[in-house]
């Protein structure tokens, strides 16, 4: 997933998860450090049709994108940067998304 277009078992992984928990109708907050990490993760939650969220360090309007997340009835996934999420969040799972 990052740095090329290979699959990655930790992906797959990850992804197996997120379809397991959206189906199930859960809000998943995935945390990580990189926005490179981030913005792939979105990019591949909206080809699987999993609705995002993203919240980074350069987010303009955050407590916008929290309430959004909360707010929404639906099942959804939320990228944060760990800089970018000190707002008060309440996922029913949380991921850590960092590349090791």
């Amino acid at each position: 997933m990052v740095g090329n277009e290979a699959d990655s078992g930790k992906t797959e992984t990850l992804f197996e998860l997120l379809d397991s928990l959206v189906a199930e109708g859960q809000k998943v907050l995935c945390s990580a450090s990189f926005v490179q990490m981030l913005l792939l993760l979105e990019g591949e939650c909206r080809q699987r049709g999993i609705p995002t969220h993203i919240l980074t360090g350069q987010t303009k309007d955050r407590q916008q994108v929290v309430n959004t997340f909360q707010n929404d009835p639906n099942a959804s996934v939320l990228p944060a940067q760990f800089a970018g999420g000190r707002h008060w969040l309440e996922p029913d799972y949380r991921q850590l998304c960092d590349p090791l």
